[in-house]
């Protein structure tokens, strides 16, 4: 098995960056995240992949989906979430995204290491 670090954090702003950075070492490899729910506080653990393009629809042109990309980074950015490709749903295409709230996130695990937010 791989390492286990536990990262102590100094405030949200903090560990929000370091999740952040964490999650996208993974790049176009799986990972795992386990958060707590927004809406109701339960804890979800999710394995993810960054850099899925959605299908591409015949109506859009790549210029529209190049806009919509970076409207959503802006949005996750003041929400403090990340969107990500959820790995467990099968053939949902579009639904299969997901967003993880960075402040709840309580580990990450990319490439054997399994990283623990205090």
């Amino acid at each position: 098995m791989g390492r286990t670090y536990n990262i102590k954090t100094r405030g949200v702003a903090h560990k929000v960056n370091r999740v952040r950075d964490i999650m996208e070492s993974a790049g176009n490899t799986i990972g795992s995240v386990k958060f707590k729910k927004r809406k109701n506080g339960a804890e979800r653990v999710m394995a993810y992949r960054l850099h899925v393009a959605p299908k591409r629809d015949s109506k859009k042109g790549e210029d529209r989906r190049a806009v919509d990309t970076f409207r959503k980074k802006i949005t996750d950015l003041k929400n403090l979430q990340m969107t990500v490709y959820d790995t467990n749903i099968r053939g949902a295409g579009v639904n299969s995204y997901r967003t993880v709230p960075l402040e709840n996130v309580m580990e990450v695990r990319v490439h054997k290491k399994t990283y623990r937010f205090e």
